[in-house]
């Protein structure tokens, strides 16, 4: 890996607090490489066998579940210094049961399984911290996946998308989704035209302003009333 890469990956969340002595030890040993993905891409698909980790240096993935009818459902998407892959080398699957995929061009770090199943003295010296980061990291992403949950348990449209925007938003009540309408149809697990009219009638309720990918909320106290 060049300089500028190595500098990427250092002030990246799961090489922090490490000197680059250590990082660039766990690289050489555990033999990792920093991929580039399209958005579009698919990084793995649910029917292949689990040999790596991944962790997100730059970019967007979305872990997405396939069903049926050609339908798919996000599970969660995955920004910066977030890994993923990781729940399928702690539980021994046999393969994994989603895909993953660039939602944007993104950088992302593959690390093997067996790095962590072969661990020698010299390596676990020099991982000790980037596995207390790791465990920050998915406790962070369990976070993601449980507020996804909460969301997707009510069978109102509008009750969903309250929630998720109260999530989301900034302290000017600003969603920037960073996904299309089919995307953002897939992630509530519904029809696009049924996502479409429940954003139109909630505009034409003055409940919130949309601009492509871009939410604002117009009504705080009525979209947290249905996000209750």
């Amino acid at each position: 890996m060049d300089a500028e890469t190595k500098t990427i990956l250092e002030n990246s969340e799961l090489f922090s607090n490490m000197s680059r002595a250590n990082m660039e030890n766990i690289l050489n040993c555990s033999q990792s490489r920093l991929r580039k993905y399209k958005a579009g891409q698919i990084i793995f698909s649910q029917e292949e066998k689990p040999n790596k980790f991944y962790a997100v240096i730059s970019g967007k993935v979305a872990l997405v579940k396939n069903v049926a009818l050609g339908k798919k459902n996000i599970l969660c998407e995955l920004k910066e210094g977030s890994v993923f892959g990781e729940d399928f080398f702690l539980d021994r699957e046999e393969d994994y049961w989603y895909d993953a995929e660039a939602v944007v061009n993104s950088e992302i770090l593959e690390i093997s399984l067996k790095f962590f199943s072969d661990m020698c003295e010299e390596k676990c010296i020099c991982c000790k911290q980037m596995m207390r980061n790791l465990l920050t990291i998915i406790t962070k992403k369990e976070k993601i996946i449980l507020k996804k949950v909460y969301i997707n348990s009510s069978s109102n449209l509008l009750t969903k998308i309250s929630i998720w925007l109260v999530n989301n938003a900034d302290s000017k009540g600003v969603v920037k989704s960073g996904m299309g309408r089919e995307q953002l149809a897939n992630y509530f697990g519904v029809a696009r035209p049924s996502l479409s009219r429940a954003l139109m009638k909630m505009q034409e309720d003055g409940l919130i302003k949309v601009k492509k990918d871009v939410f604002y909320i117009v009504n705080n106290d009525k979209i947290h009333e249905f996000s209750e």
